[in-house]
């Protein structure tokens, strides 16, 4: 899957190499933002966001990102990283079969 990029003033960031902790925080984050007060629901999309985008801040995307387009590239990262939990599954299977066919 291609990563999200972001761009600010002219400048675009693509979303970083993500590590296992983020995942941990962005499902947490998904499962309870239900809960949020409604006046910290996009201050917080915010700074998940800014943590998968190096050089970039919550401030950034608060003040330079339509409001519009703060779910959306909300929704893309979050795609983005669930597929890249199972992305090299289909690599291990095929080795799989491969030594499978070797073997057998």
């Amino acid at each position: 899957m291609e990563k999200p990029v972001l761009t600010i003033n002219g400048k675009s960031y693509e979303m970083q190499e993500p590590k296992a902790r983020m995942w941990r925080t962005w499902t947490k984050f998904h499962e309870e933002k239900g809960q949020l007060p409604p006046e910290d629901f996009i201050d917080k999309h915010a700074e998940l966001l800014a943590g998968v985008f190096d050089g970039v801040t919550a401030d950034d995307i608060l003040d330079n990102l339509d409001l519009a387009d703060i779910m959306p590239l909300y929704f893309k990262c979050y795609t983005c990283l669930t597929s890249l939990l199972t992305a090299k599954l289909s690599e291990i299977e095929k080795n799989a079969g491969t030594e499978e066919e070797k073997t057998g």
